[in-house]
């Protein structure tokens, strides 16, 4: 059974895994507060079968322990019961579960008394065997590409850990890349030690989560960005218009529309403004970079290894626009992939453009 020697020693250890450790369990509580609430009609055994299902079978016998071994000093708490929470190891004892504020007054000591019991012959059910068979795994349309992602990241987390182990905590808390990825817990720790001295490998380990975290969320965005390209309909034809409003500060903006297969589903815009760039370039850029069915043939003609004139750039593995360079250079780019450009209208405030098969 877990003690106060218990409370102190993780105290000691880390602050931060005893808060976590006494929010959860308390967490927990009002889970079986709010179970019992709603079961109050049903049997003990059906409330303890709903709670498991919530909180996990060992945070449920904890918790129920916890309340027990708080409550045996009270009569209606049965002997039998009182000496199975006794007996459980990831209870909290008597003065323990005070220290935590592990208790309730919303359940009845003769309710709880009945939780426990029901706990005690709690049997959780066997899942039933499948007989079906396992579905295969789906070959992603753009393997290569896949892999490029994957290794991009999985590089970047490898490369920080690496880093870690090279700098100083001066270092490390006079640049925001680093700082940045330090918790609350971890930047107080870092400032009470010399600046010369490596980082604590308990800084280190934080900051390497925190990261990773970051990196793992990057990595399946641009994964989606494939997900995304693999399911939009192969190009027919793409039509780019552009239109162009008046800046008092910065003269013409244009506004470009991208649409695919003439459908609604896949248009998107882009908007440049400011000057000493080429604004339209940069509009059709933005609007392309965020239309699926055009980046589908980006990663098509890079899964397939095949290279991109100017204005094409590779980042993480993907493909993407680089605006502001000239609309010719989109020209040079979809002849690549196959794909004849033809300019369609050109007037003072709007030109457009078209894009289709060149086997067409």
């Amino acid at each position: 059974m877990k003690t106060i020697e218990t409370i102190r020693a993780m105290i000691a250890e880390s602050r931060e895994t005893y808060r976590d450790t006494a929010n959860a369990t308390r967490e927990a509580v009002k889970t079986l507060e709010s179970i019992y609430r709603e079961t109050i009609e049903k049997t003990p055994a059906e409330t303890i079968a709903a709670y498991v299902a919530a909180v996990g079978h060992d945070m449920a016998v904890c918790v129920l322990a916890s309340l027990v071994n708080r409550s045996a000093w009270d009569g209606r708490i049965s002997r039998r019961c009182a000496e199975w929470a006794k007996a459980q190891e990831n209870a909290w004892d008597e003065e323990a579960a005070e220290k935590l504020w592990i208790g309730s007054d919303r359940i009845h000591r003769a309710h709880l008394d009945q939780l426990a019991a029901a706990m005690m012959e709690y049997q959780p059910e066997e899942p039933e065997e499948e007989t079906t068979e396992e579905p295969k795994e789906e070959t992603p349309m753009f393997p290569n590409l896949t892999a490029a992602v994957n290794a991009h990241f999985d590089e970047n987390a490898a490369k920080f850990a690496a880093n870690l182990e090279t700098i100083t905590t001066g270092e490390a808390l006079a640049g925001w890349y680093y700082r940045n990825r330090m918790t609350p817990a971890a930047l107080r720790m870092a400032q009470e030690i010399d600046p010369a001295e490596p980082l604590p490998a308990k800084v280190r380990e934080k900051m390497v989560s925190r990261f990773q975290r970051e990196n793992e969320s990057d990595r399946q965005k641009y994964l989606h960005k494939l997900e995304r390209a693999a399911n939009a309909p192969e190009l027919r034809d793409l039509t780019v218009c552009v239109e162009w409003a008046k800046s008092r500060t910065w003269g013409a903006n244009p506004t470009a529309t991208v649409t695919a297969n003439d459908s609604h589903h896949y248009e998107t815009t882009g908007h440049a403004s400011g000057c000493g760039y080429d604004k339209e370039s940069a509009a059709i850029a933005s609007a392309m970079n965020a239309n699926a069915a055009v980046l589908r043939i980006l990663y098509t003609h890079a899964e397939k290894g095949g290279e991109f004139a100017y204005s094409v750039y590779t980042f993480a593995g993907l493909p993407y626009f680089d605006g502001g360079c000239g609309v010719s250079c989109f020209r040079n780019v979809f002849e690549g992939c196959g794909y004849e450009w033809r300019d369609l209208v050109h007037r003072k405030t709007f030109d457009s453009y078209m894009m289709t098969p060149a086997n067409a």
